[in-house]
């Protein structure tokens, strides 16, 4: 697994590749948006270190073997324990295994709020909504073991690179360039929102 600096370097390119600035819609990237996805992009596949080349997010590509171009296939696990095998997608670099990684997530409209609010709970929650996210990796089969798996990893992320923790269950700290404005105020309402379907169900 690449470092935990390198691994930002990464995500920052990511976050200016041009699928993902396009879900953005202009808005620019800030730390905790940042330190979200690097701490998801750690829980799912440690920066895209497993059999699937670069793949970031743990993105399954569809569909069962024979495995397309692109992909390759591997071996998962039902709920039960018991094994099937899998596509799941390959990327050339790990920018590009990041991207799509964000791209996934960005893509349903009200997860860019939540991941800025830095709310563990929240992103959690705002997954699970869709069909329990099945685009991504194997983290989502207890409740909140995903937001538990987001505030630790963010935790050693802050630590190493000399941060403050913004991704906790409940929401951390937040940088001053980014407690102003309707796009905190947003992330702020839909994470609670989210918060509370989660904590209701």
């Amino acid at each position: 697994m690449i470092g935990h600096a390198d691994a930002r370097a990464v995500i920052r390119a990511a976050l200016r590749a041009p699928q993902v600035a396009a879900l953005l819609q202009g808005q620019a990237a800030d730390p905790v948006l940042e330190q979200a996805f690097q701490a998801q992009g750690w829980l799912e596949s440690g920066y895209g270190s497993g059999r699937a080349r670069n793949n970031w997010g743990s993105v399954q590509a569809g569909h069962g073997p024979p495995c397309q171009p692109g992909s390759v296939e591997l071996t998962d696990h039902h709920k039960d324990g018991s094994p099937y095998q899998w596509c799941y997608r390959a990327y050339d670099t790990p920018t590009v295994g990041a991207a799509d990684m964000m791209r996934q997530v960005l893509r349903r409209p009200w997860m860019e709020a939540l991941m800025r609010s830095g709310d563990a709970t929240a992103i959690e929650g705002g997954l699970r909504h869709v069909h329990r996210a099945p685009f991504l990796g194997a983290y989502l089969e207890g409740p909140h073991n995903y937001a538990l798996g987001l505030e630790k990893r963010a935790a050693v992320i802050a630590e190493t690179i000399g941060e403050p923790v913004y991704v906790v269950r409940g929401g951390g700290q937040r940088p001053k360039s980014a407690e102003s404005g309707a796009s905190y105020g947003a992330a702020l309402a839909v994470a609670a929102l989210v918060a509370l379907v989660v904590v209701t169900r």
